[in-house]
């Protein structure tokens, strides 16, 4: 149980700065809090990957500690982790600067048929973990890993 403590408390503080950190960028980029676009994806991100982190932690501690490692060995794996997550934040940088200086009018609809897509994308990214509980954030192989052949993944 201590174990499960200790991973409960590391997915939290993890997944805390990362909220954090994305509602900085896209409430500070916008300039102001009134952004409810920002306000739904934050929300909405948060709900499904903490009980993403949740189910792992209940029923695969093991998948999950290897969600939350993060630290590549690989060089060539580090520069791309580099440059995808520059862009990746980039995103949501560029995300604020239009709510805030109105480059594009996005309607409502838009908004919530993007989140039902966003959802979707989710479950089935959850799936993939699910289905194959060696799916880690970095690339490295276990002793007793077996190859997945067979579902989404």
């Amino acid at each position: 149980m201590k174990a499960k403590g200790k991973l409960l408390i590391q997915m939290v503080i993890k997944g805390f700065l990362g909220f954090l950190l994305l509602g900085l960028l896209l409430v500070g980029c916008a300039g102001s809090l009134g952004y409810p676009n920002a306000w739904l994806l934050i929300l909405s991100l948060f709900s499904l990957m903490m009980g993403m982190g949740i189910t792992l932690l209940i029923k695969y501690p093991e998948t999950l500690q290897r969600r939350l490692k993060a630290k590549e060995s690989e060089t060539a794996q580090k520069g791309y982790i580099a440059v995808m997550g520059l862009l990746f934040l980039s995103s949501f940088a560029l995300a604020g600067l239009d709510h805030r200086f109105h480059w594009s009018e996005v309607p409502f609809g838009a908004s919530i048929i993007a989140l039902v897509v966003m959802v979707i994308g989710y479950g089935l990214f959850a799936a993939v973990i699910l289905q194959n509980s060696y799916a880690s954030r970095v690339v490295e192989v276990h002793k007793d890993q077996t190859l997945v052949s067979a579902g989404l993944y």
